[in-house]
């Protein structure tokens, strides 16, 4: 995982964003938890290691949820910030399906972030 992208979400969390991390793969998005849990060590007020149901809580408000492509929606979300990894490896078909999902999330939260590694 690039750390810049580590460094980013961690300082998003820090700053009370509430960020979900989309990745190809349910084991691609545990590989990229993993990376954030260990950058955040101790300053996570909880973590939750469900299987599906990955998260880290700060104490001030910010969190980090993880959505793979070939098991969760963003329905019924609002994050701040979405980084969709690896989008050079997710078909162009299920790509579009993906932005699509993300125009009721605009529509709540006109500020969203997207950034596409």
């Amino acid at each position: 995982m690039n750390r810049y992208v580590i460094d980013g979400i961690k300082a998003d969390l820090f700053d009370g964003k509430r960020v979900g991390v989309i990745a190809g793969t349910l084991v691609g998005s545990r590989a990229i938890f993993h990376d954030v849990a260990e950058a955040i060590g101790g300053d996570a007020k909880r973590i939750t290691r469900a299987s599906g149901n990955e998260r880290i809580y700060m104490a001030n408000g910010g969190e980090l949820r993880l959505y793979a492509l070939n098991r969760s929606s963003l329905r019924g979300e609002i994050p701040d910030v979405i980084v969709i990894l690896s989008r050079d490896s997710i078909a162009p078909d299920r790509l579009s399906n993906l932005l699509d999902e993300l125009a009721p999330i605009r529509a709540t939260n006109p500020n969203l972030e997207v950034i596409a590694n």
